[in-house]
């Protein structure tokens, strides 16, 4: 078996040797294909022995390799098309859970959050406040972070030691809020930390609302027709 690595090490040498004095461009070979014959001479190389001396039949090797190489190209193709399956992804996701964030990294190593509209036209997104997971609906007219009190009781706050005398105006009119303090507020990949926020009665407001006081404070935000971006 190493007989055979060895021709094949040699066989390797050779072509690289042919590359080098230019004897394959005078047959008619472009120089950049020689990358390319190098690579799949390796390859000949190290399957050859396999192939040869590991006992299996040669229809059951060649049923393995055939394996492999779809497996290859399936996952060549998924790189090539990483952007169409993050895309359906955010469908299957958006789907099945309205809101649920998808983070990505640009070549500069900033963070981008996307968020795919839901049912009704809104946008929503999944956040996680203080270790709790709270919907939020994106309300940029909203100025600042606004919980129900029930949202506020999961993340750990006490509605009974908070003080209702800020008056806020809801989608059900006029009514008074208090002032309270998250200490990590998390939409996917982007993080903030002691993030002031409102909190109202359950009563009053039929959903939190991700205000402008957490918009405001990334790099940009924007519209693409079904979709939010966020840029951290």
């Amino acid at each position: 078996m190493l007989k055979w690595i060895a021709i094949g090490g040699l066989g390797v040498l050779l072509i690289v040797y042919m590359l080098e004095s230019g004897i394959m461009e005078a047959f008619g070979l472009p120089a950049e294909d020689g990358a390319e014959v190098i690579y799949l001479s390796l390859w000949a190389a190290m399957l050859a022995p396999v192939i040869l001396f590991s006992g299996m039949p040669f229809g059951r090797v060649f049923r393995s390799l055939a394996t492999w190489v779809v497996i290859g190209v399936v996952l060549v193709v998924g790189y090539e098309r990483r952007d169409e399956l993050r895309n359906f992804a955010m469908d299957i996701s958006a789907g099945l859970s309205p809101g649920t964030p998808v983070t990505s990294v640009s070549d500069d190593g900033r963070t981008t959050v996307t968020l795919k509209k839901g049912l009704g036209g809104h946008f929503y997104a999944q956040a996680n406040l203080d270790n709790a997971e709270i919907r939020l609906l994106v309300d940029t007219g909203a100025t600042t972070t606004t919980l129900r009190e029930s949202d506020a009781k999961r993340i750990g706050i006490d509605p009974r030691q908070l003080r209702f005398v800020i008056p806020v105006m809801t989608a059900n009119g006029p009514t008074l809020a208090a002032r309270a303090n998250v200490s990590r507020f998390v939409i996917g990949g982007i993080e903030r930390r002691d993030v002031s926020v409102m909190v109202a009665r359950d009563a009053q407001l039929g959903q939190s609302l991700l205000g402008m006081n957490f918009l405001g404070s990334l790099e940009a935000f924007e519209f693409r027709q079904d979709r939010l971006v966020l840029k951290g």
